[in-house]
């Protein structure tokens, strides 16, 4: 397979390209002025810089932007034009397609006089006066000198310097002072020679850093040879300009935040040098890359800003940035491959990125200054970049305070670490799955090392990232979060730009034309979500953006108290501090008002909050608090406008206490000190924290301890309660003025004025019972004394003495209520309806504990058999559990609206009703003890309906052909009636007591409608009505298949299958049923094709089962298989899931069958000759083995491989191969052995003839043969051993020797038995005596034994003592003197022992 071609072998970054202006880019020449895209910034630069030399605006320019939007170039090519050729700038006005009128006007302005422009970069090294004298100095004489300008004024710095060191003594006393402690670390053994080396040298920046160490020392010392400060230094510039008669000074100085950084406040001596353009044209082009934010605060910023012509901003236009991404890409200069990116490549990526190119352009940009500028061709130009990336891009990079984190820097760099542009082109192919460079893929360069330069919340933001253990994430999780992070960031700085934020669409967006599916990203996003990783937080018009949580922390006290004095307003006090919770609204009437908590900043939001709301019979109220008197004064002026408004319903309560200045003052101080800890030392924050929660604390209970003032409607001017007793009365008094019958007038224990155990409240006062937290032993606050005068008294609300009760007062309203709407309401009454009237004045029912008691106590004579309970979906007898529960329910809705919510109603029996219940009782066998509701008796006729086979709908195809009393269609629609009430789900509009209601009169109307009905509720009645049901549907073709298979009449058991495989079969209707029939007949042309290649099968089962066991006879996996065999494989793939299941899934069984019709015999050919299959696909594993040898392996491949993995599958086969192969060198070595041998192995041959087979290979030869033979032994030698065998086998010549018996005989007494054969002589009793002593050991194994050598010793040892001495002294005895003397003498050299013996003797020894 060929290697991809990366990006970069298509293009690669320009060499050229060098977008980001930097001080050496500028310093080599390399970047030309006349490449800058002119935008709306820069017009408004040039126009500025017309008018302050012209004299229109007499202050200098402020401009700022972000790091990569352009501002250096465009500072550059100001400067370069005030010094170019007017032609030049003709040329560049044109190609830049910029006003004439403007191009008049800067070329007149140009040539008006002599304009010295300086530019400078970088401010980071002045920190003091004297270095920003310095830095000026320098840079206007060098521009001076550059410009021929003699006359320069006072002497510059350095030439003073120069003239004081020329004196002797003076160069003396200079050179030993920096060699004092004081000054020694500026000038590290350094002297005066070093020092005027340095100054005098051509590295500027050297001689200027070494000028700055001087001049300290110099001041030090009392010698100002040198200008000493700003007014010295403007009185030098006015100088100049008088002198030489110029035009203009213009100081462009570039990259300048620093020094505003570092001088928050202290501005004084700059500003003195912008205060020469009052009366001299010395102006200042000032460029930052940020504005206000460089300041101590607003006022400062206000203050140095109003020293300048109005700030430019200056930013990179979107269309700009893909222009210069654009013009970084440099095509290669290869023909083929050039043509090959232009025709196929880029027009491929492009494609994809059609509809996210579409969807940007399209978007609607949140404000006109947000309007999109860029167009088709420009997105399409940045490819391989998302075109959505590219615009993240562009916002990104302007968010870091760094050169080293601009977009142009992401395009340049290559490195691994930080991941930019190059090194996914270097890394990437067009041709990888993820081809396209995507917003997650910005992280590891912008956020994933560094996050320095960036605001705090931007870096919070970032920061996170780790913090939310992603490495625990799935690699496309952590995509997902990177780019909802990168966006969240992004929103940070670039609010109200929907393009933009971090919602479901753009990280939709973010991904389209990817290989992820459209929603596949808020998918994850979700994921995220539902893990706690992220939330959706709330926007407006409905929206909401994906978010994590962020923090700041920087470094000083300062910016902590700062921060904290920031964040501290009254109404994030009001939460932080739980004022709410100061102003105690009395238990009784709490439910009665709303609140609003508001402060002076707050007080419209929260009057427009109630304005908007309309509460139910409750009072609005706003409760208001105060920092300090002046807020308290404008919160009151507030409270009286709004109150004395027109229509005004809005109640309102003046706290009097504010927090002081005291308490102010530790609060900030302590929440200061938490702030700067956070991060420093945990214990020390939570000791700060803790302070300040106090001083919290003690303001709220400051507010409870004091005054109020209560306004209402009725009393504008408000009345002061002198504590909030007296205010908890006066809301009390309130509440009983308005709801003169209410409840909460009553004296009870004050928990039953909230919402607790409702159900049981209810059920108490229907019993008129108390227990719980219904009881209390004070009789004077006890339910039994409210009700004192209707407790436990029968008809008591008919009594005309008591009509004055309360309780009296409200059950006749509730009987008023419920005739009324029985009267109405075809005998029912909600009992929302109810409580929805009781809570009109004056009763002001509210949803309590007390409410569901007297609730309870005044229906109880409804919660009787002799009513009925109904939410129009089931009816039932009403009881105490049927009515608590209903009046608990009610009064829950009121607490907790809830959409699942179903009105309940005590319903009235009717004649029609009860006919219904005692006809159900006959026609299904049922106790009427058990048909006593709609609900009970719907559950009993569920029960016998269960124990039918099929639903009773069925029997409607078997009335034509039964005696019945009734006729047909009423029949039918009673059936239908039933099948409705027992189906809830019954797709009617109709109640279940709407038509049980129609079952009795249909009773009433026709009692045989019972009889006839009886005689068709049975389950073989229903049974037939199904064979009849089926037989009429689509003709009967469900009986035929069955006929063809010779199911002999199970298809009908097949479909009450399908019935019985889900809910009670009650819920099945006829297009449910025919779905399921269809099912069925589905099955059997699956079955009945199917037989036509398997053996005949019967039911689905057996055919799964049948072709199973086909597929288990194919050796291959599925997945090689299917690539050879064209349309078989999708077949094929269907029976690898049927194997792997053991069943067919409900959902492929039409596309099963369909390819059954198709590839069946396709399928036979296949299975009958699989070999080829396997030859073809392991043809590069089976080289060099003939289509016997194949065929020979394939076979030996166990079954069960059709399912397998690829993988798995194919280092089986390769290792079945090796086996193969192996085994065949192994029989081709056994073979020849035993032609050669006639034995099995070398073991064989020496235990055939008990002689070791080595005895009988030359010396030169054992090695070798002892490797060899042991090769041939091997139970398992590989194949290079086996040749290495044959080989040996083929050229050795020892065979002669292995049939020749003495001669096998003559080497196993030389090399085995050796010097012993003396007394040994008798070879074949040595081997039969070695056999029986070794009988664990083979004789291959003697030579070289220790064992057969120590057993031949003792043999001889034997032979010797029996024989051998004997022969030895016979034969000494027949030598003569001279042989012995000559034998002894030998003996003696040849053997020390020997010798030493005879020594011993001559010593008497």
């Amino acid at each position: 397979m060929a290697e991809k071609k990366l990006y970069k072998e298509y293009f690669q970054i320009d060499p050229k390209y060098f977008p980001q202006v930097t001080e050496a880019l500028i310093k080599e020449g390399k970047v030309n002025w006349k490449n800058y895209f002119a935008n709306d910034s820069f017009i408004a630069v040039l126009k500025q810089a017309c008018d302050m030399v012209n004299g229109l605006s007499p202050l200098s320019m402020f401009t700022w932007g972000p790091y990569g939007s352009g501002k250096s170039h465009l500072l550059l090519t100001l400067i370069s034009m005030l010094k170019a050729k007017n032609e030049e700038i003709t040329d560049y006005f044109t190609d830049q397609n910029l006003s004439n009128d403007l191009l008049n006007k800067f070329i007149a302005m140009k040539n008006s006089g002599k304009i010295i422009t300086i530019h400078r970069i970088g401010s980071s090294d002045i920190t003091t006066e004297t270095d920003l004298v310095l830095a000026v100095q320098q840079s206007v004489m060098a521009a001076l000198d550059e410009n021929g300008i003699d006359n320069q004024g006072s002497a510059s710095m350095k030439d003073s310097f120069l003239e004081y060191i020329s004196k002797p003594i003076n160069r003396t006393y200079f050179d030993s002072l920096i060699k004092e402690d004081d000054y020694a670390w500026e000038f590290p053994e350094m002297s005066v020679d070093d020092v005027e080396r340095i100054i005098t040298g051509d590295n500027a920046k050297q001689s200027e850093e070494m000028l700055r160490k001087v001049m300290t020392v110099m001041k030090n010392i009392g010698q100002y040879g040198i200008l000493k400060d700003t007014n010295a230094m403007s009185d030098w510039i006015k100088d100049i300009i008088e002198k030489n008669n110029i035009k203009a000074i213009i100081f462009a100085w570039d990259e300048f935040s620093e020094f505003l950084q570092n001088h928050p406040m202290g501005l004084t001596g700059f500003q003195t040098l912008l205060e020469i353009s009052n009366s001299h044209p010395f102006y200042f082009i000032i460029v930052t890359h940020e504005a206000e934010k460089v300041f101590a605060d607003s006022k400062a910023a206000k203050k140095f800003l109003d020293r300048f012509q109005k700030p430019v901003e200056i930013s990179l236009p979107e269309n700009t940035a893909f222009k210069l991404l654009h013009q970084a890409m440099k095509i290669t200069s290869d023909p083929v491959l050039a043509e090959e990116w232009n025709t196929k490549i880029l027009p491929a990526v492009n494609g994809r990125l059609s509809e996210v190119r579409k969807r940007i352009l399209s978007f609607e940009r949140a404000s006109s200054s947000k309007k999109s500028t860029f167009t088709d061709d420009d997105l399409q130009g940045v490819a391989p970049i998302h075109p959505y990336a590219a615009l993240i891009l562009r916002q990104i990079a302007s968010m870091f305070n760094s050169n080293q984190r601009s977009m142009f820097d992401f395009v340049i760099n290559e490195s691994s670490d930080s991941q930019g542009f190059k090194w996914f082109i270097n890394n990437y192919s067009p041709f990888d799955r993820m081809n396209i460079l995507t917003v997650d893929m910005l992280w590891d360069f912008f956020c994933g090392k560094q996050v320095s330069g960036l605001s705090d919340d931007v870096r919070g933001i970032f920061l996170s990232y780790d913090g939310l253990k992603s490495e625990s994430l799935l690699p496309e999780e952590q995509k997902v979060l990177k780019t909802i992070l990168i966006l969240q960031a992004v929103s940070v700085r670039i609010s109200n730009d929907d393009l933009l934020s971090p919602n479901a669409e753009t990280l939709d967006l973010s991904f389209r034309g990817t290989d992820w599916s459209v929603g596949k990203a808020k998918a994850i996003a979700e994921g995220l979500r539902e893990k706690g990783l992220i939330f959706e937080k709330p926007m407006a018009n409905g929206k909401k953006e994906y978010c994590v949580a962020n923090g700041n922390v920087g470094d000083g006290i300062k910016k902590y108290r700062d921060q904290a004095i920031a964040e501290t307003k009254t109404t994030s006090l009001i939460t932080i501090a739980g004022l709410a919770d100061s102003v105690v609204i009395p238990k009784p009437v709490e439910m009665r008002y709303k609140p609003e908590f508001a402060s002076e900043s707050g007080f419209t939001t929260a009057l427009n909050n109630q304005l908007r709301h309309s509460y139910t019979e409750r009072f609005k109220i706003i409760i208001t608090f105060a920092l300090n008197d002046i807020e308290a004064q404008q919160v009151k002026n507030h409270i009286l406008k709004a109150v004395s408004s027109p229509n005004n319903d809005v109640l309102f309560i003046e706290t009097l206490t504010p927090m002081g200045k005291d308490l102010y003052d530790q609060y900030i101080e302590a929440l200061a000190f938490s702030k700067y800890y956070s991060t420093k030392d945990g214990n020390q924050a939570k000791h700060f924290q803790n302070q300040a929660d106090g001083v919290l604390r003690q303001w709220k209970q400051n507010i409870t301890n004091g005054a109020f003032t209560f306004f209402t409607p009725q009393n504008p001017n408000g009345e002061r309660k002198a504590n909030l007793s007296d205010l908890q009365e006066a809301l009390k008094r309130y509440d009983f003025q308005t709801y003169v019958s209410c409840l909460e007038q009553y004296s009870l224990n004050a928990t039953l004025y909230s919402a607790f155990n409702l159900s049981q409240g209810a059920e108490l006062g229907i019993k008129q019972e108390t227990k719980s937290a219904y009881h209390v032993a004070n009789k004077n606050l006890s339910i039994e004394n409210a009700l004192s005068g209707a407790w436990k008294v029968d008809d008591y609300w008919k009594d005309s003495t008591k009509q004055s009760l309360v309780i009296v007062k409200v059950k006749t309203r509730i009987e008023e209520i419920i005739e009324d709407s029985f009267k109405n309401n075809n005998g029912e009454v909600s009992i929302m309806t109810i409580l929805n009237e009781m809570e009109k004045q004056p009763f002001g029912f509210m949803p309590t504990s007390i409410t569901s008691f007297v609730l309870g106590f005044c229906l109880k004579e409804y919660a009787t058999s002799n009513y009925f309970w109904s939410n129009h979906s089931n009816t039932e007898t009403m009881t105490v559990d049927k009515m608590k529960i209903m009046i608990a329910n009610a009064l829950n809705q009121k607490n907790n609206p809830s959409k699942n919510y179903k009105d309940e109603f005590i319903v009235t029996m009717t004649s029609s009703m009860r006919s219904f219940l005692k006809g159900s009782s006959a026609i299904f066998g049922i106790p009427e003890s058990m048909c006593t509701s709609i609900e009970a008796t719907r559950d009993q006729v569920r029960i016998k309906m269960k124990n039918l086979q099929f639903p009773i709908w069925c029997v409607k195809y078997l009335i034509d052909n039964e005696q019945l009393a009734n006729p047909k269609s009423t029949i039918e629609e009673v059936i239908d009636c039933y099948t409705g009430i027992a189906n809830t789900a019954n797709g009617t509009q109709e109640s279940e007591s709407k038509l049980a209601e129609r079952i009795g009169e249909a009773f009433e109307e026709s009692p045989s409608i019972i009889d006839d009905l009886k005689g068709l509720m049975s389950d073989n009645k229903c049974r037939d009505g199904m064979i009849a049901y089926i037989e009429q549907y689509k003709g009967g073709e469900l009986r035929q298949l069955a006929a063809e298979i010779n199911d002999n009449g199970a298809y009908i058991d097949e479909v009450k299958k399908k019935f019985n495989a889900g809910d009670g079969n009650w819920v099945w209707s006829t297009q449910t049923a025919d779905e399921k029939i269809l099912g069925v007949i589905l099955e059997y042309k699956i079955i009945r094709e199917s037989n036509k290649s398997l053996s005949t099968c019967t039911t689905l089962q057996d055919t799964i089962s049948e072709w199973n066991r086909r597929t288990n006879n194919i050796k291959m996996p599925c997945e090689v298989v299917a690539k050879q065999v064209g349309d078989l494989g999708l077949f094929l793939w269907e029976l690898s899931s049927i194997k792997r299941n053991n069943a067919i899934a409900e959902q492929n069984k039409q596309k099963f069958y369909d390819l059954l019709l198709t590839q069946r015999e396709n399928f036979d050919a296949f299975y009958k000759d699989q070999v080829p299959y396997f030859k073809a696909d392991a043809n590069s594993l089976l080289s060099d083995l003939s289509d016997y040898e194949i065929a020979e392996i394939y076979n030996s491949l166990p079954a069960g491989q059709f399912t397998k993995g690829k993988t798995e599958y194919y280092n089986f086969v390769q290792g079945k191969i090796d086996e193969y192969i192996l085994s065949q060198w192994k029989k081709k070595m056994q073979a020849l052995w035993h032609e050669k041998t006639g034995t099995k192995d070398p073991v064989e041959w020496s235990e055939k003839y008990n002689t070791p087979i080595l005895c009988m290979v030359s010396e030169e030869q054992r090695p070798i043969a002892r490797r060899i033979f042991d090769i041939i032994k091997s139970s398992n030698p590989s194949e290079d051993d086996a040749k290495a065998a044959i080989e040996f086998m083929n050229s050795t010549d020892f065979y002669d020797r292995l049939s020749d018996g003495s001669e096998r005989d003559r080497l196993f007494m030389e090399l085995i038995v050796g010097t012993n054969s003396v007394l040994l002589t008798d070879v074949n009793d040595i081997r039969s005596k070695l056999r029986a002593k070794l009988l664990q050991e083979s004789p291959y194994y003697w030579f070289g034994s220790s064992e057969v050598q120590k057993y031949l010793k003792s043999m001889v040892d034997k032979e010797y003592k029996l024989r051998g001495s004997e022969k030895a002294s016979q034969i000494i005895d027949r030598m003569d003197t001279a042989q012995l003397r000559e034998y002894l003498k030998r003996r003696i050299d040849e053997d020390a022992e020997f010798g030493i013996q005879i020594l011993k003797g001559e010593d008497g020894k």
